[in-house]
């Protein structure tokens, strides 16, 4: 075994996902596991899987975060893609390219960073109802 592999109690190694962030890009992520989670549910053979149970530790950053979460509790990858595809709009605003966009976002910022706020409180506590 080699020095710096760490594992469980039981001898069996640590299994990490670890997510990255990127906003509206959390879409991509969340549509992959849907899809990886239904190829591993038909091998399987059965209805569904809850990849989540699959790891020791879920991370993430940001939108990755995000994910993460709604993996580790359970909730189907194909629940986050809706709750992207209804609210990432609003929670992830678009941003304005080029020079003017750092001055517009400081000037700015705090107001999207609030409006982004609520939007992502909204949406998961409509998530987190159903």
């Amino acid at each position: 075994m080699a020095e710096n592999e760490q594992n469980q109690p039981d001898g069996l190694p640590y299994r990490v996902l670890s997510l990255d962030g990127g906003g509206m890009r959390g879409i991509y992520t969340a549509a992959f596991l849907a899809r990886l989670t239904d190829q591993f549910a038909r091998i399987r053979g059965e209805p569904a899987l809850d990849l989540g149970r699959g790891f020791d530790l879920i991370t993430g950053t940001s939108t990755g975060a995000i994910v993460g979460c709604a993996l580790a509790i359970g909730r189907p990858m194909t629940e986050v893609v809706g709750l992207y595809r209804e609210h990432g709009p609003k929670i992830f605003p678009h941003r304005i390219a080029g020079k003017r966009s750092a001055i517009y976002r400081a000037s700015q910022g705090s107001r999207f960073v609030r409006e982004g706020d609520a939007a992502l409180r909204a949406a998961l506590r409509a998530c987190s109802t159903t």
